[in-house]
């Protein structure tokens, strides 16, 4: 395990809300989208216990309009608003698809905005999950939905070619708003990841200059990349910033709070012990081979290892 679980959470929700304030030019004083407010909306509910109905509802109508306008047709700015969500229910996809049919029943999603979420909840899951191939991201994600027809796989399947051709950044933009007037932001934020994973402040500076939608893709990146590389991995002038303002504060402890009732924890009130605990998600910690660890109930599904005694053993 190389980060823990919380230091992801906070890279990514850390980084989305980063990634668009750096393309507005005000880290100092963070202006946050109306999809960022949702986000933390959502955060606060998680820290009531889990998501429900009543709390999906009670967002819509505090955000009816929005929710309700051309603007929430964009599958990247609902994977934006509910990327808790996303964090949240990382390893349990039925359940996300769950909380997703929740939002449908309340705006009305279509199934390509519902199917290119899932996709970027899959990212997500992966860099959570150490599991994301870094060599070849978008080939990995088209390999898991091989018969998906959305706009965002086809405008992947042009991006890879693109990668592969070793064509730059900005003129891969100029083509696929060529070959198809709606660029994809989800599939521009894989381009700019592709070649420097391990590079958050470089992700993000390429981010912002992805074209028209580039606070939506830096917001994009941000939330990957920050998956994948965990807080700690920010430049320190950054860390600083966020530490020093009270929206940083109060969303470090909101993230918090929220892996703490991922983790199970029972009274959330002081869960700053998370910061020294060694918390995973589910199959990455795994120190010996012959040891399987019951986790989230991922190991049930297995049929070679069987349950005696509350202990898994293999058959």
């Amino acid at each position: 395990m190389q980060y823990s679980l919380l230091s992801r959470f906070q890279g990514a929700l850390l980084g989305s809300i980063l990634g668009e304030a750096l393309v507005n030019h005000s880290l100092a004083s963070v202006k946050l989208s109306v999809w960022n407010e949702i986000a933390i909306d959502i955060m606060d509910a998680i820290a009531h216990g889990t998501l429900s109905p009543n709390d999906w509802e009670r967002i819509y109508n505090r955000y009816r309009l929005v929710l309700t306008s051309k603007s929430a047709s964009s599958s990247s700015a609902i994977a934006t608003a509910i990327l808790p969500a996303l964090l949240l229910f990382h390893e349990n996809p039925n359940a996300l698809q769950e909380q997703l049919q929740y939002l449908d029943e309340l705006i009305g999603l279509s199934n390509e905005t519902k199917e290119d979420v899932l996709i970027w909840g899959y990212a997500i899951a992966l860099a959570l999950r150490e599991k994301l191939d870094v060599t070849d991201a978008i080939a990995q994600i088209l390999s898991r939905y091989p018969n998906a027809q959305s706009s965002l796989i086809q405008q992947l399947k042009q991006v890879r070619v693109f990668l592969q051709q070793g064509i730059p950044l900005k003129q891969a933009v100029a083509l696929i708003t060529r070959t198809d007037k709606t660029q994809h932001p989800m599939a521009l934020a894989l381009c700019c990841t592709s070649d420097n994973w391990e590079d958050f402040r470089l992700c993000l500076m390429r981010a912002m200059h992805s074209g028209k939608q580039a606070s939506l893709v830096t917001s994009l990146i941000g939330a990957l990349a920050g998956a994948y590389n965990s807080f700690s991995a920010f430049p320190l002038y950054w860390r600083v910033a966020i530490s020093l303002s009270s929206t940083g504060q109060q969303l470090l402890e909101r993230t918090t709070q929220m892996a703490a009732i991922w983790s199970g924890v029972y009274c959330i009130e002081n869960a700053d012990f998370l910061l020294s605990e060694a918390v995973s998600s589910p199959q990455v910690i795994q120190s010996r081979s012959t040891l399987k660890i019951i986790s989230q109930g991922e190991y049930l599904s297995d049929p070679t290892l069987t349950i005696v005694d509350d202990k898994v053993i293999k058959k």
